[in-house]
């Protein structure tokens, strides 16, 4: 039997992942963090199978970010398939038909899984990284081998939104609307960048001319052997002023005295990157890593699949910047 979850399933989803997923994976094992992250006043984010003796033998987990009509971000897809091989594809196909979803996309897809997503009719793309080196004589987390830098002139100013109260004084949700996909309700933001039980971000808001804040950029501050990077999380707003962030992404690689700001991205105009100072990773000669716990100092790709063309998804998307 194929069902929405509850809250009284929640023991037994971990299991399943600690058994089935990985052992000692953070959703397998601490149940504070898997009810952060998929538990929510209508029930547990999660489609899940059961066999004949009830036990869960596949699940679908997922991350909403609307409360009526949603866009979602599909997270932990895993069946057991010793007795239906389409397992897999009826959880999906249970969780499109009953989500009441308008987009289902997810970041951080296996590759090998490209003709899968696209036989379903989605698009299957590979998400560019982007980075941003301070003016160093050496690094240690990333492997320069060009450290070109581009100067930027064009620049907005910014202030530093430190409570969601803060956000809640100088930006306009109802503005910011449902024609930019995935829409991400008010209540999504404040509870996945000011909640987080064990993440700290940083949030910024980009001026507009009238001084109003047109663009939320949201960053995290990662140590790695006693230095510090920092990514480029997620932006919301109007994402024509992402080409006049080069100051505030300049700012906070200073704050922080870090060796370099990345950022995945996909569907966003590229000009916009190239504007504001961001050079693409592939092809520059330089590694920029993405894995950190543990660090493996190597170039990541990050796939994703969409129903709809025009999303657009940054790293904080889905379950990416996850502690695991």
């Amino acid at each position: 039997m194929i069902r929405f979850a509850n809250i009284n399933d929640i023991e037994s989803i971990m299991l399943f992942i600690e058994e089935s997923w990985r052992h000692g994976h953070i959703l397998g094992n601490n149940r504070k963090f898997f009810e952060y992250e998929h538990l929510l006043p209508e029930g547990v984010t999660y489609v899940i199978s059961e066999d004949e003796n009830n036990r869960i033998n596949g699940i679908l987990g997922y991350i909403p970010y609307g409360i009526n009509e949603r866009d979602i971000m599909t997270v932990m897809w895993k069946a057991n398939q010793d007795t239906n091989s389409f397992l897999g594809l009826e959880l999906f196909q249970f969780l499109k038909d009953n989500g009441n979803i308008r987009i289902i996309a997810s970041v951080g897809c296996n590759p090998k899984l490209r003709g899968l997503y696209q036989y379903m009719g989605y698009i299957f793309e590979k998400m560019p990284q982007w980075y941003r080196l301070a003016p160093q004589k050496s690094y240690s987390v990333a492997i320069v081998n060009n450290d070109y830098i581009p100067k930027v002139e064009n620049n907005s100013s910014f202030i530093p939104l430190n409570s969601w109260e803060d956000v809640l004084k100088c930006f306009d949700f109802d503005e910011y609307n449902k024609s930019i996909k995935p829409y991400k309700e008010a209540w999504y933001i404040k509870k996945r960048y000011f909640e987080h039980p064990i993440y700290n971000y940083d949030v910024y808001g980009v001026l507009g001319d009238s001084n109003k804040v047109e663009l939320l950029v949201i960053f995290r501050v990662i140590s790695v052997n006693g230095n510090n990077v920092v990514r480029m999380i997620d932006s919301i707003g109007n994402f024509r002023y992402l080409s006049l962030i080069s100051m505030l992404v300049d700012y906070v690689i200073e704050k922080y005295e870090a060796e370099f700001a990345d950022c995945y991205v996909a569907g966003v105009n590229e000009d916009y990157m190239i504007h504001s100072g961001w050079l693409k990773t592939e092809g520059s000669g330089n590694v920029i890593p993405n894995y950190y716990c543990p660090f493996v100092q190597e170039n990541i790709d990050i796939y994703y699949f969409s129903s709809d063309p025009d999303i657009v998804v940054f790293k904080g998307d889905g379950d990416q910047d996850r502690p695991n």
